[in-house]
């Protein structure tokens, strides 16, 4: 993505639709897995389950960490990972005791 635009204080079209998309994949990606996650939870527990969300936190945080301009699909792996990650990490919390 860094690539794309020569300086970073230019307004880059290009990057802004790549942010954009990566935003849209996530939010696509969150609300698909939360159907597949509710299964999970009710087929393995919840302690798995969360367990699986947190591997995906992490691992979604080991590619961001790692991320350069040569590398930057390690960046958009990385948010798929860590924003569907954070959202099933709360599937399943429920307000009334």
């Amino acid at each position: 993505m860094a690539s794309e635009c020569a300086r970073a204080t230019d307004s880059c079209e290009s990057q802004d639709s790549k942010l954009n998309s990566v935003y849209t994949v996530s939010a696509v990606l969150c609300n698909f897995f939360t159907l597949i996650f509710g299964y999970l939870m009710d087929r393995f527990g919840t302690w798995k389950s969360r367990f699986l969300a947190c591997l995906m936190v992490t691992g979604g945080s080991g590619l961001l960490a790692f991320a350069t301009a040569e590398k930057s699909y390690l960046a958009e792996y990385g948010m798929y990972s860590l924003s569907t990650g954070k959202t099933l990490s709360h599937v399943g919390f429920s307000t009334d005791e």
